[in-house]
């Protein structure tokens, strides 16, 4: 089996590497330029091309209507069940919030089973009584009425490409819980999103409490996914394309 470092490395040896966020090409750049190759040659190799943000084959939600006080809330949270996406983080958050008195909420786990000891993880939870739910294998339709019944989604994941959960989420007008470091920052940059530090799971909780029991919050953020500009794979395309003419041209 190949070494993720030599494969890492051996991206090197191409032409032209297009990365999906400014914060991979940054990582990229930085784990190159470590290997010894020059800043002059990094520069004309590493590009960032950010994915859209556009989900042609699903149908964009309508904003969320404010729930009766007093009802439960619904959240959702999609990601495989690997250490990186950080269930546990977000289990201590929802423990210490019910302890609190504070978790009035159902939320629903959409996610393979990546790794054992999250799964085992999640099986605990559900053994123990807390309001999750865990659906391990979905389809798109199922997937887009999850997102039309939940009031906001959480992705408490510590490092992504890109963060494709929390772009879909932007997508069906909920609200997102994610992190504000590196590519998911990008994202949540354009609002939509409550960005915490998801490496803390206390400030994991702080966020989540103030999600549950802000609905004026809860409706900004949602007027807020539903405004801003939706990157199209059109305009995708185009930069591919113009990328791949300038570096021909550049080409000796």
């Amino acid at each position: 089996m190949l070494c993720p470092c030599a494969y890492v490395a051996g991206l090197a040896s191409f032409e032209l590497v297009l990365a999906n966020s400014e914060a991979s090409a940054r990582v990229l750049g930085r784990f190159l330029l470590e290997r010894g190759h020059s800043p002059t040659k990094l520069q004309q190799l590493v590009r960032a091309l950010p994915l859209a943000t556009e989900f042609p084959g699903s149908p964009r939600s309508v904003p969320i209507a404010q729930r009766p006080e007093g009802d439960q809330l619904r959240l959702l949270t999609v990601s495989s069940l690997e250490p990186r996406k950080n269930h546990l983080g977000l289990v201590k958050a929802m423990a210490a919030l019910g302890a609190q008195g504070a978790f009035p909420a159902e939320l629903v786990l959409v996610g393979w089973a990546n790794d054992p000891r999250v799964v085992a993880l999640v099986q605990r939870v559900l053994q123990l009584g807390l309001p999750l739910r865990w659906e391990a294998d979905v389809d798109d339709d199922r997937l887009g009425e999850l997102y039309r019944w939940c009031d906001f989604t959480i992705y408490p994941s510590l490092e992504e490409g890109f963060g494709l959960p929390v772009a879909e989420s932007l997508w069906q007008k909920r609200p997102c819980l994610c992190s504000g470091e590196g590519a998911l920052g990008e994202l949540a940059k354009g609002g939509g999103c409550l960005p915490v530090n998801t490496n803390d799971w206390r400030q994991l909780a702080a966020g989540l409490g103030r999600l549950l029991q802000d609905p004026a919050l809860r409706r900004q953020l949602s007027q807020e996914a539903s405004d801003r500009p939706v990157r199209l794979w059109g305009h995708y395309a185009q930069e591919l394309l113009m990328a791949l003419d300038q570096r021909s041209k550049a080409a000796p």
